[in-house]
């Protein structure tokens, strides 16, 4: 671990000197135990937080708003749904489940929290620094490489290491769901879409070493179901790396929702009513010889018969066309679309 990182047991130290310290100050003036100003405000010392000073509990780390947790939320039920079609299909058995808590955590809390036998895979996403982790528990794990074996799919002794032919399959495993989770964290247009790559195998959690140890992660759990037997799936992002993919993730989004509001004006523009016009040519003459107009009259315009005519909207030549008629109507044949310019009637 780097020197000037604390440890988790230095911060204990601090804060309870802090509270110490309270106390004593609280003695001193007479205050009712309990929380401080300085606590009410979240600031952990005697007032409000200065403008601009941002509260962080070392203990409790929380780094991510009620959105960019339900958009991760969105993300992982998507590769939930996924990888589950994907491995009923493999396996030719029911692969469901569904995802049970998403937490905020140090390195060190997820570490300790995992069995001391298990299966955890690291992966780097291409064009992102760091390592996340996926955990596979012996419940799950077992059940997927009897099944891939030939088996019935139960589990057997979750308490025993993996052999190395397991190990050699459990890879297949990891290779499938890190190509399914980079897909769900990938833009919807293909051509952009990422990819995962698994860097190593572990089977014990203190040969991992994907991040220091009071460092802030990410835990997503998801429950997996596989024929009767059932395990869990835990995948460990250091925030490091998770900001970058929920900056990326939420501007292919914003892209989306962009591209699907232009469809939704466009599909309301294509009802609205255009009423078009032909310009068959043009003419001047003076008022006296319009006034004396009359049935029979031939009036010379400026364009040759064979000149295709010029279809406006409103002032804009959108077109040119040749006159005809359908049935009892005259009508206008357009032989090609024009860009926009301003024309005259």
């Amino acid at each position: 671990m780097p020197d000037n990182l604390l440890s988790q047991e230095e911060i204990d130290a601090l804060f309870a000197k802090r509270k110490e310290e309270r106390a004593k100050k609280q003695r001193k003036s007479g205050e009712p135990a309990g929380e401080t100003t300085g606590e009410s405000n979240r600031g952990g010392g005697g007032g409000a937080l200065p403008q601009g000073v941002v509260f962080y509990d070392f203990r409790n780390p929380n780094r991510l708003s009620r959105e960019e947790v339900q958009r991760l939320r969105l993300v992982h039920q998507s590769f939930l749904r996924s990888a589950n079609m994907s491995f009923s299909l493999l396996l030719e058995t029911p692969v469901d489940g569904g995802l049970t808590a998403v937490d905020q955590l140090t390195y060190r809390e997820f570490i300790q929290a995992l069995d001391p036998i298990t299966c955890i895979g690291t992966g780097q996403i291409d064009g992102h620094d760091g390592e996340f982790m996926i955990e596979l528990s012996h419940t799950l794990l077992f059940p997927l490489l009897n099944r891939m074996l030939g088996g019935t799919g139960v589990a057997y002794d979750p308490k025993r290491e993996l052999t190395e032919i397991e190990i050699s399959i459990a890879r297949h495993i990891f290779d499938r769901y890190l190509d399914i989770l980079a897909r769900a964290w990938s833009p919807s247009e293909e051509e952009d879409s990422l990819a995962a790559e698994l860097v190593s195998i572990e089977t014990s959690p203190r040969f991992v070493s994907a991040a220091s140890e009071g460092q802030s992660v990410l835990v997503v759990v998801l429950q997996v179901r596989v024929g009767t037997e059932e395990g869990a799936l835990s995948i460990c992002y250091p925030h490091t790396m998770l900001e970058p993919l929920l900056a990326q993730l939420e501007l292919s989004q914003q892209s989306g929702v962009h591209h699907h509001r232009q469809t939704e004006i466009g599909q309301s523009l294509s009802a609205v009513p255009i009423e078009l016009h032909a310009e068959l040519g043009n003419v001047e003459i003076d008022l006296s010889s319009l006034v004396d107009l009359k049935e029979g009259d031939i009036i010379r315009l400026d364009k040759d018969v064979n000149v295709p005519i010029r279809i406006f909207s409103g002032d804009v030549h959108i077109a040119d066309a040749r006159p005809g008629a359908k049935g009892e109507r005259n009508a206008f044949q357009v032989l090609r679309s024009v860009g926009p310019e301003v024309g005259t009637t």
